[in-house]
C-alpha cells in the first residue's frame, strides 16, 4: 500500500499540462525521465517549480527540490515554488508487511 505523505500537504502539483508518456496515469502531474517529457521539464521556465523525485532507502520514494539525474524515478512540476535546494519530502511510503504465500500441491 502507498500513500502520499508531507509533499501533498505543502504543495500542489500542476497537471495542466498532458503526458506523453504510457507510464503514468494522465493528470498525476508526474514527467517521464526521457523524450519530450524530460525536455518538458529541463525547459520549463520557472525550475524552482521543478521537483525530482527519488528512489529512498528500502523501498520508499522522497522527492527533492530541483532537476537531479541520480536516482531519479518521474520529474513533477509544482504550483509554489520550493525555497531551498536541501527540500526534501516523503513522496511514497510503501508498506512493507508482505503477507506469505503458501503453495498447496
Amino acid at each position: 500500500m502507498k500513500k502520499h505523505i508531507e509533499f501533498d500537504t505543502l504543495f500542489t502539483i500542476d497537471d495542466t499540462t498532458l503526458m506523453k508518456s504510457e507510464n503514468f496515469e494522465e493528470g498525476t502531474g508526474q514527467y517521464e525521465t526521457f523524450g519530450e517529457d524530460v525536455e518538458y521539464v529541463r525547459n520549463f521556465p520557472n525550475q524552482k517549480r521543478v521537483w525530482t523525485v527519488i528512489d529512498g532507502d528500502g523501498d520508499n520514494l522522497y522527492i527533492i527540490a530541483g532537476y537531479h539525474y541520480v536516482n531519479r524515478v518521474c520529474y513533477v512540476i509544482s504550483g509554489q515554488e520550493w525555497k531551498s535546494e536541501d527540500e526534501e519530502y516523503m513522496w511514497c511510503e510503501f508498506d512493507t508487511e508482505v503477507e506469505e504465500v503458501v503453495e498447496s500441491d
